[in-house]
């Protein structure tokens, strides 16, 4: 599974590089990067596997709402909270003080210390440097609620309650197309964590899990063929053209569902899939995703704006290798700082959790 989070990570790590991307090479060979926002829904497909297991599996705990919420705070909130404080305590002030941002004022940090950072952007509020904590804000949103629903649902029947949300989220997105918001609020993006909830259902039943099994090929060949038709249609794989914002997004996640499946049922097997999501490179950034996820927009700013006044005047060439530069030490910069959170804050935190493991 680190494996599946070091491909998410750098999908969207890619897409936001796309301000770097070398001048000089053609934008054709970078096209595809440009579908890199669809990591997020990897991260959201992931997620909702790995915490519907968790829930299944410890529904007849008796701390089972203490357990899973601590441990969820414990993995989520110091890094979140510490970056949110940094952001409208200290860096907003001091920009403010030396002139930057003259436009912009803390009204928006409200949303923020609630959880609910995926609401300005959806209207048309974009805070820079922390505004894609958007899909974090989806996924606690959903989480507030869905354990309440394995619980009360058997595991059993949890796999039609778990298509539909894939199909209420479809139902969302096709009746509001063309709404900007679309790409942010949970019940319109809430398909991809369903289908992480689905695969999680169907690997615990013998019966649903050889029919996917038998079928996989086709499901994963069908999804790739109307992606590719829609990104052609939309001459972009950009996420909001109307085909993408609607069938397109949940054709990703049951795409991703697909890897995530595979990845679990093929786990310690020779298999070509597992040995590449067994790579020491991936596994890291699988490793370290959070906080690269939480640290790489600011870095991907800074470092990029500084290259815009580097490159002021340089030949193409110079500025070509300068932007490749960038894009290298972005990657770098996002990593070096999740090693230091890790170390600083998250693997205390984390040791934590075992003071708050499911008892039965």
């Amino acid at each position: 599974m680190d494996g599946v989070r070091g491909i998410a990570i750098l999908l969207v790590l890619l897409f936001h590089l796309e301000l770097s991307y070398p001048p000089a090479i053609p934008r054709m060979f970078f096209v595809p990067l440009l579908a890199g926002w669809s990591g997020v829904d990897l991260f959201f497909v992931l997620s909702g596997f790995l915490i519907t297991g968790i829930l299944i599996d410890t529904r007849e705990c008796r701390n089972y709402f203490s357990s899973f919420y601590m441990r969820r705070v414990l993995r989520i909130m110091p890094l979140y909270l510490l970056a949110v404080f940094a952001y409208f305590a200290v860096a907003l002030p001091v920009a403010h003080h030396h002139g930057s941002w003259p436009a912009r004022d803390a009204a928006s940090q409200v949303w923020f210390w609630l959880h609910l950072s995926n609401v300005p952007p959806a209207f048309g509020t974009v805070v820079p440097f922390i505004g894609h904590f958007w899909s974090l804000s989806v996924e606690e949103q959903f989480y507030m609620a869905w354990p309440f629903v394995v619980l009360l649902v058997r595991p059993s029947r949890l796999i039609y309650v778990c298509c539909g949300v894939v199909l209420a989220a479809l139902a969302l997105r096709v009746a509001f197309v063309n709404s900007s918001f679309v790409y942010y609020l949970t019940p319109f993006r809430m398909d991809a964590l369903g289908v992480g909830c689905l695969v999680a259902t169907i690997v615990r039943n013998e019966k649903w899990s050889a029919a996917v099994l038998s079928h996989l090929r086709w499901i994963v060949a069908a999804n790739v063929a109307v992606l590719l038709a829609i990104m052609a249609m939309a001459r972009s794989p950009r996420p909001f053209h109307p085909w993408m914002s609607t069938i397109g997004y949940t054709c990703f996640a049951l795409s991703y569902g697909c890897l995530v499946y595979s990845a679990y049922s093929q786990a310690g097997s020779a298999s070509w899939l597992a040995t590449k999501l067994r790579s020491p490179s991936l596994r890291t950034f699988g490793k370290y995703s959070y906080a690269i996820y939480v640290f790489h927009a600011a870095i991907t700013t800074a470092l990029d704006n500084v290259r815009i006044q580097i490159s002021r005047g340089l030949p193409m060439v110079a500025q070509t290798v300068l932007a490749i530069l960038c894009m290298i030490a972005t990657v770098g910069a996002s990593y070096a700082a999740a090693r230091v959170s890790w170390s600083l804050l998250e693997s205390r935190c984390l040791a934590l959790k075992k003071h708050f493991a499911a008892v039965r």
